[in-house]
């Protein structure tokens, strides 16, 4: 118990430190400026490490103080000791389980706290598989699939949010953590952060979803190119190699004009002038009983040693599938820039990524492989918000009013209406497609509400698309 909360204490120091100007952060790799071509270089480490990361964290200090962030990176020692710890917790048999409602949860929010919010609801089960934990007991962690981690720093509890919605109140065995609340209070005299308020707060609406108080600022300008097009020989047949697993020699190469595809055997891959690549195996295998652990353990690995890119990807989904009586998964990832989700716009594919995974088999893989330019330097995090004013999620849902009202607005407050049906909101980037060799990424928001989800322009308040 004493490791658990030294760990969890280092947890809260590294946020703390993430705010301060003169850290000097220590980056994992990123994609390299051609795939990789040797799979000793890039394990699925640092991928699994980011596919279980939340896509944000929140820090509330107290009512109305609150402050949030996407990047998780430089905590994720500390973050993943904690979790290891947190799981063996959450399966004692002691502990008691009860359901608050929403109104006890946006309280909860008052107390300083630590928030983790996730892309996918990972089941406790697949936590602890890929974090090594040992087995938790059965009793409490079976149903547990967990979308939002609420953890305070008296202690004493926590609360899952489950792919239900529904919200679980779990007894722990942990007193008050009095060096966290030192310094989250120490964070918060520093003022180097920027404020949040939630929709509880603002509106008084029973929802938390968190915007900044204040100014809104767009996201660090990101353009994008496509590498393939103009790749060297030398690296496709290399790509070629890593992909069917023989010497270039023995692979027959097909060059067409929008593209080349090699073969070998059952495989095929193909290489298309817009950027996308296109990997498929017609071998036969047999997958009777689907197994996600071990299927998402392949395509990591795949991706990895294949590609080369082994850090800015977002699991987006994952949908059960079938063929010849075998059983398996189509995982669809999205990029990432800046620690914020990339969704694709005007193109025929909805994901950036794709594969096709029956447990240790991998029948087929989709990418539509981009490269992000340099632009300019990283801005301090600390640094006040003066520039590049930009819409806030309300401003956007009052500008689009009729399109979700196309039969008349009603009377009434309509903004207010539209705001307590909103479920989550985030900054990301819209890649407007690959029809030119190079694009511009979009500053967006990302608004979840009961009936889809919506994307905005961050800069002029344009509907985009629904998702």
């Amino acid at each position: 118990m004493k490791e658990s909360i030294k760990t969890f204490v280092l947890l809260t120091l590294s946020i703390s430190l993430i705010f301060l100007a003169s850290l000097v952060w220590v980056k994992f790799p990123k994609k390299p400026e051609s795939p990789s071509v040797n799979g000793s270089e890039f394990s699925s480490t640092y991928l699994e490490r980011e596919i279980l990361s939340p896509k944000k964290l929140i820090v509330n200090f107290s009512h109305g103080e609150h402050t949030l962030f996407y990047e998780i990176e430089p905590m994720w020692k500390e973050y993943y000791n904690w979790m290891e710890d947190f799981l063996v917790l959450l399966g004692d048999e002691d502990n008691q389980i009860e359901k608050i409602t929403q109104e006890e949860y946006l309280k909860a929010q008052d107390e300083m706290s630590l928030v983790f919010v996730y892309d996918y609801p990972w089941s406790t089960r697949i936590l602890g598989n890929l974090l090594n934990v040992e087995k938790p007991k059965e009793k409490n962690t079976g149903a547990f699939k967990i979308e939002t981690l609420y953890l305070p720093v008296k202690g004493g509890f926590i609360i899952l949010i489950n792919e239900n919605k529904e919200l679980i109140k779990v007894s722990i065995k942990h007193g008050k953590f009095q060096e966290i609340e030192e310094r989250l209070e120490d964070l918060y005299d520093s003022k180097r952060y920027r404020n949040y308020e939630n929709f509880w707060e603002k509106y008084k609406v029973l929802t938390n979803v968190y915007v900044p108080k204040l100014t809104v600022t767009l996201p660090r300008p990101v353009i994008y190119r496509n590498e393939l097009a103009k790749m060297e020989k030398t690296y496709r047949n290399d790509l070629a190699e890593r992909f069917l697993g023989r010497d270039i020699d023995y692979i027959r190469e097909i060059i067409e004009d929008s593209g080349t595809t090699y073969v070998y055997e059952a495989r095929n891959l193909r290489f298309h002038d817009d950027g996308l690549i296109e990997y498929q195996n017609l071998e036969e295998f047999e997958s009777k009983e689907e197994n996600l652990f071990v299927s998402l353990q392949t395509a990591l690995d795949f991706i990895a040693t294949r590609t080369g890119i082994n850090t800015g990807l977002v699991l987006s989904q994952v949908e059960r599938i079938s063929t010849k009586g075998n059983s398996g998964y189509r995982l669809d990832f999205n990029l990432k820039e800046n620690d914020k989700e990339v969704l694709l716009q005007k193109d025929p594919l909805e994901h950036y990524m794709s594969i096709e995974v029956y447990n240790q088999n991998v029948a087929k893989f989709q990418f539509l492989y981009r490269k992000a330019m340099d632009t300019n330097a990283p801005k301090d995090p600390a640094a006040p918000i003066l520039e590049d004013q930009a819409f806030s999620p309300s401003g956007v849902l009052e500008q689009n009013v009729p399109m979700f009202y196309p039969n008349g607005t009603p009377d009434g407050d309509v903004l207010l209406e539209l705001i307590q049906r909103v479920e989550d909101v985030d900054v990301i980037y819209v890649d407007p497609g690959r029809e030119e060799e190079m694009t511009t990424l979009l500053p967006a928001w990302k608004i979840k509400m009961d009936t889809g989800t919506y994307i905005f322009h961050m800069g002029n308040g344009e509907f985009l698309m629904e998702r």
